[in-house]
């Protein structure tokens, strides 16, 4: 399911963050919507990830935090690269949030569309300028827009 890695690409926010983790990264947020464009909306400088786990697999912020020793928000951490650092937020969902789905509309929403970002994410490549191209799964579930 995931794509593989190109080599060479640590200066890569999402490949930092998979090699930090040994996990695949599902990109949602500003990179996320920005894959989705024809043309560009906003620059975004921070990648938000979504990790979908069971209960028994350790959470990709708690490994990213063993491993940086930066937290940064309450979801977040600080990942160092070669062309800089850059804040990683985390949103989780594991097993037992979809087990016992809030009640609260809020909460509710929150988990359903996390988990269903998970779930419904594509591969993608994204290329920028001066850089070699880059393999990534980003949400891709666009009903309703």
């Amino acid at each position: 399911m995931w794509p593989q890695s190109i080599q060479g690409q640590a200066d890569w926010p999402f490949e930092a963050t998979k090699e930090l983790t040994q996990q695949g990264v599902i990109v949602i947020g500003g990179l996320a919507v920005i894959c989705r464009l024809s043309t560009a909306y906003r620059a975004t400088t921070d990648l938000d990830i979504v990790d979908r786990h069971d209960d028994a697999k350790e959470p990709q912020l708690h490994i990213l935090l063993a491993r940086t020793q930066r937290p940064s928000g309450p979801s977040g951490t600080i990942v160092s690269t070669p062309l800089g650092d850059i804040q990683v937020d985390v949103i989780e969902v594991s097993d037992s949030d979809i087990a016992q789905i809030p009640e609260d509309p809020t909460g509710r929403l929150y988990v359903l569309a996390h988990a269903r970002a998970a779930e419904t994410a594509t591969p993608v490549i994204i290329r920028a300028q001066q850089s070699d191209e880059i393999a990534v799964l980003h949400t891709s579930d666009t009903r309703g827009r």
